[in-house]
């Protein structure tokens, strides 16, 4: 998509002028970063693209050929093949959830099959292991090595737990309303089983994890009870919502006064 629009506003660029200064001057940044966005080295955030389509009076919806409520943009997330990729994504997260902590309007409408992200980003046994089962779907190496959690745990970077925790400590400041049904617990247990008779994970790392996976529900009904998120300086609400009608999946809006942004999971 970046490179789509590029090219288009090259199109209608002036021959007589630089390119690049042209960018940094449209998104007030310096020459170096503007030469990253055109090669693709760096991504464009949704405000930038609108405002280098307005500057260069680009149809975004003609280029993308978005012109009825059947169509939607979608853009995929760089793909997570090892403990470096998943550091830089947590990394990429904190940034873009940064200015919604600013803004009242904000707010997290969460569908979760799974138990959120967000719970399982704290300096807690069961953050260490969600971490062990992303990587064993994604890393190669760790899956051919058959790395059991109890060795993994002690080979983490710390720098990966950190950006991991402060991506935690983020979500504190945003206003959330989630949708729960059974299967939300269940499918952590289940996956607890799994990996403790695949002989991947202790008995005793299994009862450490599942005694953090009950503090997490104590958590949640904390707030449940008292309609915030606990540890909020900014007294962000919180709502749960149980649904049983609808099959739950891990997608969530985020809304604010000016846009709705949605964002599809494949959560471990």
């Amino acid at each position: 998509m970046q490179k789509v629009l590029f090219d288009k506003i090259r199109e209608v660029h002036p021959n007589n002028s630089s390119f690049v200064d042209s960018i940094a001057s449209v998104l007030d940044i310096g020459y170096d970063a503007a030469y990253r966005r055109i090669n693709l080295k760096t991504n464009l955030t949704l405000e930038e693209g609108v405002k280098l389509a307005k500057h260069f009076k680009v149809s975004l919806n003609k280029l993308f050929e978005v012109g009825s409520q059947n169509t939607i943009i979608a853009e995929q997330s760089p793909r997570i093949l090892n403990e470096k990729h998943l550091e830089d994504y947590f990394g990429k997260s904190i940034i873009n959830l940064m200015p919604l902590t600013k803004l009242k309007s904000a707010s997290i409408i969460y569908s979760a099959k799974d138990i959120p992200l967000f719970y399982t980003l704290k300096d807690s046994f069961i953050t260490r292991y969600k971490i062990y089962v992303w990587l064993k779907f994604t890393d190669k190496e760790m899956t051919k090595n058959k790395i059991s959690f109890d060795d993994f745990i002690k080979t983490i970077p710390q720098s990966l737990l950190e950006k991991a925790f402060e991506l935690g400590r983020t979500y504190n400041y945003i206003n959330i309303v989630e949708f729960w049904n059974d299967n939300t617990i269940n499918g952590t247990i289940q996956q607890i089983i799994y990996y403790y008779e695949s002989q991947l994970l202790s008995k005793k790392y299994a009862l450490k994890i599942c005694d953090d996976l009950e503090e997490i529900v104590h958590h949640v009904e904390k707030q449940t009870i008292q309609e915030s998120i606990i540890n909020s300086k900014n007294k962000a609400a919180y709502y749960l919502y149980k649904s049983d009608l609808l099959t739950m999946s891990n997608t969530i809006m985020i809304k604010t006064n000016h846009q709705k942004l949605f964002l599809f999971l494949i959560q471990f």
